[in-house]
């Protein structure tokens, strides 16, 4: 990014939010080209309290799976490498506040950013078009860099902080430019660039207030999508707070990326409950927090006349021509859904599926073959690629559900399968 000479010239005061102690340890390890899960294990085991939050964010992170996350040689093996260094990256940047800056309203920050990683994890299922696990953690770090801000100024940006208040996103961004040559928008993707985090979700964070800029370029489509959920995410945590003077600005944010993003309000409603029903366990991994409200109610006035835009019909496709009633059977199923699936064949070009706007592959598994597909798999993009789901007649073995993981195949379903199955 063009602004990486500013993020050298501050790193040496020490100042930014960076990890610490075993957080520390562990990053680094994961940083070798040849990681020792055991060693990895051991070092993230070595304090009881660091276990136990990592493994509370790790169930988080893997809501959706059919087993919880139960050790941190269970979240390694179930959620990789990668995604454990990310969340292990969040957790240290959510305890990595030791000193304080004065007026600086940190309960209120870290309340927002978990209530909105929470809330864009739910609706990222709910509508299946984005790795849930993924998106969390960057929800997490999307307004790091207010923090960063704090951090290196801290007199000058909680003076901006109270001015700000009245104004809009774009003036307060402006006005960050103008006193520090930076906004917090790019601070924040600069350092998940810096962290490692893929390119596409730099893009979102830093495009987060002005989607607009992004129309015209490589995957505009999806980054697109990824900002409007971030918003709605953001909108939904502002609901659920009690004590929020913006409350019926984020209602009205909420009505308006519902509607973009297709969704009702009765959707809503029921992830809002989920969220607050949810929040009593996530306090102890802030040990201070923000009070929710009880019950979330009145934000959907003023758009009694507005209808959720239609979402747009999910481009599927069924890989496994020629496997006979296994593949049939994903076009019988989506056409009681109403979606008429495009059939591929085995021996498609993993580079068509990267180049189409793929929702969802349905893989059939040849029970002729011992393990997956690794010639289709191996050639999709594992963040921006679609979901993936295998089917297969026979249950996995631990072998074959560690190579799964390492593939980035999204879930494995036994056949038959049924609509209303499939619909969750």
């Amino acid at each position: 990014m063009k602004n990486a000479d500013w993020l050298a010239r501050y790193r040496a005061g020490g100042r930014l939010p960076s990890p610490r102690g075993v957080y520390l340890e562990a990053l680094r390890l994961l940083e070798q080209e040849e990681v020792d899960n055991r060693e990895l294990a051991r070092v993230l085991q070595s304090d009881p309290a660091t276990n136990a939050k990592l493994l509370q964010l790790a169930n988080a992170s893997a809501r959706a799976r059919s087993r919880p996350v139960v050790s941190v040689s269970d979240a390694i093996f179930i959620l990789g490498q990668v995604q454990i260094k990310r969340l292990v990256l969040a957790l240290a940047l959510i305890q990595s506040s030791a000193a304080r800056v004065d007026g600086f309203p940190y309960r209120l920050f870290w309340s927002q950013s978990l209530l909105t990683a929470l809330a864009v994890q739910a609706v990222a299922e709910r509508l299946g078009r984005v790795n849930a696990d993924e998106i969390f953690v960057v929800a997490l770090l999307a307004h790091i860099g207010r923090l960063a801000l704090a951090s290196l100024f801290p007199e000058s940006y909680t003076a901006l902080l109270a001015s700000c208040a009245e104004k809009s996103e774009q003036e307060c961004r402006q006005q960050e430019r103008n006193l520090f040559e930076i906004d917090q928008d790019e601070l924040s993707a600069l350092l998940l660039e810096d962290w490692g985090l893929p390119g596409i979700f730099v893009e979102v964070v830093l495009h987060q207030s002005y989607p607009e800029g992004l129309l015209g370029t490589p995957q505009a489509t999806r980054s697109i999508f990824l900002i409007h959920l971030l918003r709605l995410g953001q909108a939904m945590a502002g609901v659920c707070l009690q004590n929020n003077p913006q409350w019926q600005d984020d209602a009205r944010k909420l009505r308006q990326e519902m509607n973009y993003l297709g969704l009702s309000r009765e959707a809503i409603d029921e992830e809002l409950r989920r969220l607050l029903a949810a929040w009593p366990r996530w306090r102890e991994l802030l040990q201070e927090a923000e009070t929710v409200r009880s019950a979330v109610t009145g934000w959907e006035e003023n758009g009694a006349t507005v209808e959720p835009a239609p979402p747009s019909a999910l481009q599927v496709a069924c890989i496994g021509e020629g496997l006979g009633d296994q593949i049939g059977a994903c076009a019988a199923l989506f056409a009681k859904l109403g979606i008429v699936p495009q059939m591929l064949a085995r021996n498609v070009d993993p580079l068509q599926l990267n180049s189409s706007d793929w929702d969802l592959l349905i893989l059939a598994r040849d029970p002729a073959q011992p393990a997956v597909d690794e010639g289709i798999l191996n050639g999709l993009d594992p963040i921006l690629g679609p979901y993936l789901l295998l089917l297969g007649r026979d249950p996995l073995s631990a072998e074959e559900e560690s190579r799964l993981f390492r593939f980035a195949v999204d879930a494995y379903e036994i056949l038959p399968l049924s609509a209303e199955r499939l619909q969750k």
